[in-house]
């Protein structure tokens, strides 16, 4: 009943034909494949007749119990369809069901659904999954012109249940899993896509674009209204038919979608890989809609993309497009771009609406974008990134006027806030090219850069250009910027036919220097534009002309850090009233006046005037200056060089010199507050610009004269004065050398500053007897002046210094006992003085002058008193070998002297001139210790060792002891009978110690006992002597010759004048200096007795000597010691019965000796004869 019943419903032979427009199928050739537009109007057809014909049909009974046995017959097909659906539930309860035959069909239908593309499937089966029972497929290939363009593991998909009751597989379905989709920038430029498939299957999409051509224009080719408008309009349509037509090869097919997969972009031109994860995408249909949608994972976030096309080509079409989480990179990667002319941290986010009428025209399309935050950087090296909040802008299509509305764009980056507004005008000729206008909406802002500045406003900033695309070139009509510091203008062109080409000429008018810089390209000019930014900070321009032509070369030059070439940038600019900081830590140089050149590669200003104040009330004038980058090779550190004539005062250019910047290569540690002077001449200074510039780069030139030059406390208190010095400076170091004056008399100086080393100071100069005193140093037998030379290291500590003295005209007369030297012996000194932090060395020390020599150091205290003294060597005499070492503990001194020998002959002399009383001096204590110490007449004191101590002025302590050959001396300060103290010595060899001490020297032997007390008057005491010889004594030769007899006269006594011995000795002196007084002297042996009385005056050499001479002495003075008979005969205690007055007087090296004979006589009649001698020695009245 079925079958008849189909067969009365099939199409009679005279019902309509086929329309002649449907295709044929592959299974029928015949036959053609009908689209979705067939099937509309075949169904409207159908419908018509199928009522007509139901309306007459069920009017015939037997027909309606056909119906109802058929409907019976349908219900037991669907419970029987039904039964068998549960059954495949239940056995997919036990695993997949293997169905490699459908899978084939499925691929067959796929590949006559997609021309010129062979699907092949692996093992296919029918699995329960969360759509159901599904097809899955364990490996999908598709293969196009013998490539694999799609290769994935895994697959799922459902079929079209209307499609099954025809028997046909048609997917309605298909999810591919876990595929690898890489999209690779080839080396070339071409963008290629693989999805699963090896490398080298991959898909090229689009390759570089090639040059021009070079045909020649066709006048019979009607102009094209824009080729951007159709190439837009066309991708447009050709999107949309792929997602609405029901030609679509995805027509029929509801979802097909990449699940789990993963996006690698493989850059190969700039040898980078990025990779998003969780990639999934899917093509969706729903009623009159098709929706793609993108989601993965990428390095910079979430990546999400959805576009919805809805309609039909029949009618209004609708395409809306949104796009989040998009990075600059990305964008790159993806449109196959070798390098990215921007570079940007920032995120990208749009929205796109496109509407086609049915007559396939744009109707409406409209955008917006927004970006941010983050930073922004041109491809220059030389470029500073731009940091902001946000950009926006949105744009829409003007049909009526046929433009493009680019309204607003917006651009926030803190105080920096622009609003701008435009227009894309359509052209209506091709070669009218597309204007260009874009413009302030409202005052824009451009925030401060540096610290004090200010928010820059503009008031006007204008666009006006007109945008060729066939001739690949913009030209600028105008572009102006306008604010109330701000008068900018620009025209130029742009063409990118051999690569990116611009030309642009730019004038400015009166403007202040920082706004300038603030709208200067950071790219042009960099290492000028860097430099003045950083270091000018004042003035106006004047004007200014800028004009570039960077071609393809110079602009890569440009990204790769080098310059561009010379002639490819010409700048000229006036200024007026600005100021610079030169160095860092330098003072600004103010007032510049002049007018510069920037080309592509120099820079060089010319300054009329300028001036730098160096401290308070120090100021410098600067003439003829420039400044200049002789050529930039591209190096990150460029030479540039400062230049200018300088005149002012010398304490503002060594407050100058003492700055961080330059004070390493030419300061000289000098209180700027103490000098004084002019100066006028040449400065230069070398450094280098740029981020690897380096502190030691600088460089400074000097060559200048200065005149009056004066120095305060150069040397101590002195101040060096009326100098003339010529001052040099390089890069080895600074000099200064002249002439002047100090301690009254003529010097020159050196001054020399070497690079890494201290400063260095050397001054020649005549320190005559008035300059010492003026400086203090004035010791008492010094005389005539002395040539010095100092050379001192100078840095901002205490200086030290290296003196040398010329001592050749410098006479000592022992101002340390035993250095004496006449003026014009030579003689000289060495030290150097060191400082230390509390206190000042003089180190190094050595002196020759007359003989003596000594070795060592003196240590002084801050104010410069003498702390102590270390002599390793110390030879004041010829035989001298000793070492001193004196230390100052408060006011006390204490010397100790250690030698092998010592020549006391210097200081014997100088206590010889000892005056009594106390003497002024410091305290001090002398500790001497020597085997053998030489005195005069060859005299020899061995083993000594003295102790001596001075307070107050007096004598304190003094024990000394030695010996002379086998016989001791010994010296010892006691307390006498009356409580006050006395020196008592002692000594077994009086003839020696008289000798050595050079008091008498014709003495032999003798046991000396003597008390002395230092009094007001002077040195008084007692001196006696036992059993002592006198040889060749003169004086007593002639009392002998003339008043004793002979040895060989018969019967006289045995007198050898030549040797005289005598029992005793007994004087009692007083000495003050070198006048020594003797009273109630006795000396008396066996055969010579004599008195003595008188002075000797060593400092004049001088004699005066009276007494009485007793010849025979032991018999003689026998009646003398006879009471009342020795008074009358005898004339005294010493005195004999026979005896003779004497006198020895005149020089003492040659003394006078007189003898009165009347006085030989009895000792009342000797008396008198003795009055009346000396009566006679009476002045005459």
């Amino acid at each position: 009943m079925c079958g008849r019943v189909a067969a009365q419903l099939r199409p009679t032979q005279n019902a309509p034909a086929r329309p002649q427009s449907l295709k044929p199928t592959p299974d029928d050739p015949g036959r053609r494949r009908l689209s979705f537009a067939d099937i509309s109007v075949s169904l409207r057809r159908w419908s018509l007749g199928v009522g007509a014909v139901a309306r007459g049909v069920l009017k015939w009974r037997p027909l309606r119990r056909g119906l109802f046995v058929l409907g019976w017959t349908a219900a037991g097909c669907a419970l029987i369809a039904a039964a068998a659906f549960a059954a495949l539930l239940v056995r997919l309860q036990f695993g997949p069901i293997e169905v490699d035959e459908l899978g084939a069909r499925v691929a067959t239908a796929l590949s006559q659904r997609f021309d010129g593309v062979q699907f092949s499937f692996g093992a296919t089966h029918i699995a329960r999954t969360e759509h159901g029972p599904t097809i899955t497929v364990d490996h999908l290939q598709a293969v196009a012109g013998g490539r694999t363009v799609v290769e994935a593991p895994r697959a799922e998909l459902s079929l079209d249940p209307v499609a099954l009751l025809k028997m046909q597989a048609m997917p309605r379905r298909l999810e591919v899993f876990d595929l690898v989709v890489r999209l690779l920038v080839m080396p070339d430029g071409a963008l290629a896509i693989s999805a699963g498939a090896p490398n080298e299957d991959a898909i090229i999409l689009s390759r570089p674009a090639p040059g021009p051509a070079t045909a020649a224009p066709d006048a019979d080719v009607k102009p094209r209204r824009s080729a951007i408008l159709r190439e837009a309009t066309g991708a447009l349509r050709a999107f949309f038919d792929l997602a609405t037509s029901p030609r679509s090869p995805l027509a029929d097919i509801q979802l097909v979608a990449v699940r789990g997969g993963k996006l690698v972009v493989d850059d190969r031109t700039a040898g980078r890989t990025r990779t998003f994860d969780n990639l999934d995408m899917a093509f969706e249909k729903e009623w009159r809609s098709t929706t793609f949608s993108m989601h993965a994972a990428g390095p910079n976030g979430e990546l999400a993309a959805v576009a919805k096309a809805t309609g039909s080509p029949e009618t209004e079409r609708r395409l809306d497009v949104e796009v989040k989480g998009v990075s600059m990179d990305e964008v790159s990667l993806v449109a196959g771009a070798r390098r990215q002319p921007v570079e940007s941290d920032a995120s990208l986010s749009f929205q796109l609406k496109f509407v086609l009428e049915a007559n396939q025209e744009l109707r409406e399309a409209s955008g917006r974008a927004l970006v941010g935050p983050g930073y922004l950087r041109l491809e220059d090296p030389d470029h500073e990134p731009l940091f902001f909040d946000e950009i926006s802008g949105a744009f829409r299509w003007d049909p009526t006027a046929r433009r493009i509305v680019v309204s607003p764009v917006q651009f926030f980056a803190g105080e920096t806030q622009f609003v701008l507004e435009g227009a894309l005008q359509s052209p209506p000729r091709p070669e009218d090219g597309w204007g260009v206008t874009l413009g302030l909406a409202k005052p824009g802002s451009v925030a401060a850069e540096r610290p004090g500045e200010k928010t820059l406003t503009l008031e006007k900033a204008s666009l006006d250009g007109r945008l060729f695309l066939d001739d690949k070139r913009f030209d600028i009509a105008r572009i102006e910027l306008v604010g109330p510091e701000v008068a900018a203008a620009a025209a130029g062109a742009f063409d990118w036919v051999k690569g990116a080409h611009i030309r642009l000429g730019v004038s400015t008018g009166r403007m202040p220097l920082r706004a300038l810089f603030r709208v200067w390209p950071s790219m042009m000019g960099a290492p000028a534009r860097t430099w003045l930014i950083g270091h000018a900070h004042a003035g106006v321009i004047e004007s200014a002309k800028l004009s570039i032509d960077f071609d393809k070369n110079a602009l890569d030059a440009m990204r790769f850090d080098r310059p561009p070439p010379d002639n490819s940038l010409q700048v000229e600019f006036q200024l007026s009233g600005v100021a610079v900081t030169a160095l860092r830590g330098v003072p600004d140089i103010v007032g510049i006046d002049g007018d510069g050149k920037v080309t592509g590669r120099s820079v060089l200003f010319k300054a009329s005037a300028g001036a730098m104040q160096t401290g308070p009330g120090r100021r410098l004038t600067l003439a003829n200056g420039s400044f200049s980058l002789p050529y930039n090779d591209g190096g990150r550190a460029t030479p540039a060089r400062v230049e200018t004539r300088v005149a002012g005062s010398v304490d503002a250019v060594s407050e100058l010199l003492t700055r961080e910047a330059i004070r390493d290569v030419a300061a000289m540690p000098l209180e700027p507050n103490s000098l004084k002077g002019q100066v006028d001449g040449q400065l230069r200074v070398d450094f280098k610009i740029g981020p690897d510039a380096r502190g030691d780069d600088v460089k400074v030139f000097v060559n200048a004269n200065v005149a009056n030059f004066a120095a305060d406390h150069l040397i101590g208190k002195e101040r060096f004065e009326n100098g003339s010095l010529n001052v040099v400076g390089d890069p080895t170091g600074l000099r200064a050398a002249g002439s002047g004056r100090i301690f009254g008399s003529p010097a020159t100086l050196d001054l020399r500053k070497d690079v890494g080393k201290a400063a260095t100071a050397t001054l020649t100069a005549t320190i005559d007897d008035a300059a010492r005193a003026r400086f203090g140093v004035d010791p008492a037998g010094v005389s005539g002046p002395m040539g010095m030379k100092l050379s001192a290291k100078l840095d901002d500590s205490e200086t030290d210094a290296n003196v040398e003295l010329d001592l050749t005209r410098t006479a000592f007369d022992n101002p340390i006992p035993g250095i004496s030297k006449p003026a014009g012996r030579p003689g000289r000194a060495t030290f150097s003085v060191v400082h230390r932090d509390k206190s000042t060395r003089i180190d190094n020390l050595a002196i020759e002058a007359g003989g003596a020599s000594a070795k060592g150091a003196i240590d002084l205290s801050p104010q410069g008193d003498l702390q102590a003294v270390r002599l390793t060597q110390a030879k004041l005499a010829p035989g001298d070998d000793m070492r001193i070492d004196l230390q100052r503990t408060g006011d006390l001194y204490r010397a100790t002297i250690r030698g092998a020998s010592i020549d006391a002959r210097p200081y014997i002399k100088s206590l010889n001139q000892f005056s009594g009383g106390a003497q002024k001096g410091a305290d001090f204590e002398l500790d001497l210790k020597s085997p053998i110490v030489t005195g005069f007449s060859k005299q020899a004191l061995t083993n000594a060792d003295i102790k001596l101590a001075r307070r107050g002025g007096a004598i304190r302590q003094l024990v000394a002891s030695g010996q002379f050959g086998r016989g001791a001396v010994s010296v010892r300060m006691t307390t006498g009978d009356s409580g006050r103290p006395q020196i008592d010595v002692g000594g077994a060899d009086a003839g020696a110690l008289l000798a050595f001490l050079d008091i008498y020297t014709r003495m032999e032997g003798g046991a000396l006992s003597a008390v002395m007390s230092v009094e007001q008057t002077g040195l008084v005491g007692t001196v006696k002597i036992r059993s002592f010889s006198l040889r060749d004594e003169p004086a007593l030769r002639r009392l002998v010759n003339e008043s004793a007899p002979r040895t060989d006269t018969p019967g006289g006594a045995k007198v050898d004048p030549a040797l005289v011995g005598f029992d005793r000795l007994q004087v009692v002196f007083l000495r003050n200096g070198g006048h020594l007084s003797l009273r109630d002297g006795v000396m008396n042996g066996p055969n010579i007795g004599l008195t003595v009385e008188g002075s000797v005056d060593s400092d004049r050499n001088t004699i005066a000597l009276n007494g009485t001479f007793v010849p025979a002495y032991t018999v003689n003075n026998f009646f003398s010691k006879i009471p009342v008979v020795g008074m009358l005969l005898g004339g005294g205690w010493n005195e004999g019965l026979f005896a003779v007055n004497y006198k020895v007087t005149g020089r003492a090296n040659a003394p006078q000796v007189s003898v009165n004979p009347l006085t030989v006589a009895p000792g009342f009649l000797r008396k008198i004869f003795g009055i009346l001698d000396n009566v006679g020695d009476q002045p005459q009245r």
